[in-house]
C-alpha cells in the first residue's frame, strides 16, 4: 500500500471510523497535505523559539516536549501515536514554546499551515469531528 492509501487509513482511524460527519473524501484531502517525515532517535523535530510552520501527528514511535526553566530541562510531555503538537502556536501564531526530539525511531505526519488553514476552512468538520 502507497504512503497516501496507509495515511487516509490511518487518519480515518484516529479521527473515529464510522461515527463521524467526516466525509471519505474529506480524509482522503487531508491525508493528501500530509508530509511523511521519519525522526531516529535523539533528532530534533523542532526547538524553543522557532516560528510555527506545521502542524504534527504522532503515527509511530515517542516525542519528548521539554524546556530549560531555571537551568535544568524539565520534560513537559510525552507524545504517542495519535498526539498532535504545533497545533495551538500555528493557529495563534506565537513561537514554539518547547523542544521536540524523538526518543525511538517514530514517523510523523505533519501538515503545512499555509495549507491546513483553507482546508479547515472548507470542511470545519475536521477540526473537531467528536
Amino acid at each position: 500500500m502507497d504512503a497516501p492509501s496507509r495515511h487516509t487509513e490511518w487518519l480515518a482511524d484516529w479521527l473515529g471510523p464510522g461515527e463521524l460527519p467526516v466525509q471519505p473524501e474529506e480524509i482522503e484531502e487531508f491525508a493528501a497535505l500530509a508530509r511523511e517525515d521519519h525522526y531516529a532517535p535523539g533528532d530534533w523535530v523542532f526547538k524553543i523559539g522557532q516560528a510555527p510552520s506545521r502542524v504534527h501527528i504522532v503515527r509511530d514511535g515517542a516525542i519528548e516536549l521539554s524546556r530549560i526553566l531555571k537551568g535544568r530541562r524539565v520534560v513537559l510531555q510525552i507524545l504517542r501515536p495519535g498526539d498532535v503538537v504545533g497545533d495551538i502556536s500555528v493557529f495563534l501564531r506565537l513561537k514554539v514554546p518547547c523542544d521536540a526530539v524523538a526518543l525511538e525511531d517514530s514517523l510523523i505526519l505533519s501538515f503545512e499551515s499555509v495549507a491546513l488553514h483553507p482546508l479547515l476552512s472548507q470542511h470545519p468538520t475536521l477540526t473537531c469531528p467528536w
